[in-house]
């Protein structure tokens, strides 16, 4: 049995991110996950994800998203992979208009590039848009894609150069506590996993594995679709079509990316659902409604005939806000969990503030907001 100075359960972009950083500072670490890494079950095992800066009127959200841009550009510098693609973001105006203006307003404050489009400019610039998509916009051009399974990949490897300890399809057993907190680890197999301190980014699978602890998490089964364009593919690529968001409606759409398709998802939670393996099936209800917003915001993709569903999960807290603490009663084992799908933009902000906190005990930032004990209040 050897003992590591940090054991990371769960091989997401948190844990692959703060397994980064941590054997970055000569930590000797070990990242356990139940699948492979990265593995298409986890919220971070898709293809690609949404990088936005826009979160309305939450600026403190906007400033971790900038924070995190810098971060992804230095990494894919250093491993010398594009995983950021800047194609823009379009923030659509539905009816009430408030969210897009708070996400200008914010856009502002924190000097970063962003502008109002009135819905005449808007066809001009992005043709493939309906004049009925919005009255008005808002556009910033560094918002775009993460490739989602090749950057929790590169974090991997980097992590392993760094001598960390990868040890991927390792369940986690048991979580062997004492009186100073958590003792060791064991596996499906009998190992033992011995830290001198413990991070848990477990998503939607903390709750089982902490059920005494009474973390207000919900865990959703969320929709996806992907599809082929049904003509002129050159059209719907980064560079002739932003990520578009439309955030009153629930719904987004990625851009041409991987092998030909583009993505359609919502922001709505979708229904309660234990996470793990299970049925990639979507709803006919599910691709009607994408249907049905495709048609009235970019009417040339409606008639799509060739499509692939996929399955995620996400994992909420009742008020939006992450959880970032220590696990309760527990002084050496800290917790990241409940990013209600954003926990890939924010990887890796999140990976270096937890390395932060774990090898000097603060952090420059104050994280009081994502503390747990917040609910006992």
């Amino acid at each position: 049995m050897i003992t590591f100075d940090i054991v990371i359960v769960g091989g997401g972009i948190v844990g692959v991110s703060s397994a980064y950083y941590l054997a970055r500072k000569g930590y000797r670490v070990a990242l356990l996950d139940q699948y492979d890494i990265p593995n298409e079950w986890s919220s971070s095992g898709d293809h690609a994800q949404i990088f936005r800066y826009t979160y309305g009127k939450d600026v403190f959200y906007t400033e971790l998203a900038a924070r995190s841009l810098v971060l992804w550009k230095e990494f894919q510098k250093e491993v010398r992979e594009d995983l950021y693609l800047g194609a823009g973001v379009m923030d659509l105006a539905d009816g009430d208009k408030s969210y897009p203006e708070a996400c200008l307003k914010s856009l502002t404050q924190m000097k970063l590039s962003g502008q109002k489009i009135e819905s005449a400019e808007m066809k001009e610039r992005f043709r493939i848009l309906s004049p009925r998509a919005a009255r008005r916009a808002v556009f910033h051009p560094d918002g775009g894609i993460l490739w989602a399974q090749r950057a929790v990949a590169a974090y991997t490897r980097a992590s392993a150069r760094r001598r960390a300890v990868i040890s991927p399809s390792t369940r986690v057993a048991a979580v062997v506590r004492s009186k100073e907190g958590i003792s060791q680890i064991r596996d499906g197999r009998g190992r033992v996993w011995k830290g001198n301190t413990y991070l848990f980014a477990t998503g939607p699978w903390t709750k089982e594995l902490f059920p005494k602890e009474r973390l207000p998490l919900a865990v959703t089964r969320q929709q996806l679709l992907y599809f082929r364009p049904p003509m002129n593919q050159g059209r719907f690529r980064p560079g002739h079509c932003p990520v578009v968001i439309n955030m009153a409606r629930g719904y987004y759409v990625l851009p041409v990316h991987i092998h030909g398709f583009m993505k359609i998802g919502t922001y709505r939670k979708g229904p309660k659902a234990k996470p793990g393996q299970g049925s990639k099936e979507i709803t006919p209800q599910f691709e009607r409604a994408c249907r049905d917003f495709l048609k009235e915001v970019i009417p040339d993709l409606y008639g799509f005939t060739e499509s692939e569903g996929r399955i995620c999960h996400h994992t909420h807290t009742p008020d939006g806000d992450f959880i970032l603490d220590r696990l309760p009663r527990c002084p050496n084992a800290f917790v990241a969990t409940g990013f209600s799908g954003n926990s890939f933009s924010f990887g890796p902000w999140v990976g270096s503030a937890l390395t932060e906190w774990i090898s000097t005990g603060k952090t420059e930032l104050n994280l009081s907001r994502f503390r747990a004990s917040r609910f006992k209040r």
